[in-house]
């Protein structure tokens, strides 16, 4: 089974399933390696505290998972939007 992140995950469990992750939320202004209740707050919780649509937030963070283009070592970069 692939791994994916899902709305009931805790922010935390987020975090430790991929690197990138930390970024992602970053994006959306939550700042989530430093927060506190990253250990008990779901990620849907965490993005609608926040007025953000927790599928935006799941869709960015699932796309980590998917083929990306590597310019350089440790280095990865999420798909290019192709609209």
């Amino acid at each position: 089974m692939a791994k994916q992140f899902t709305p009931d995950m805790l922010i935390f469990d987020a975090l430790e399933l991929h690197e990138g992750a930390a970024g992602v939320f970053e994006s959306f202004g939550l700042p989530c390696r430093r927060c506190a209740v990253a250990e008990v707050e779901t990620v849907e919780e965490g993005a609608r505290s926040k007025g953000i649509d927790p599928k935006e937030i799941l869709s960015r963070l699932n796309a980590l998972y998917e083929k990306r283009k590597v310019s350089s070592p440790g280095k990865e970069h999420l798909p290019e939007d192709k609209n």
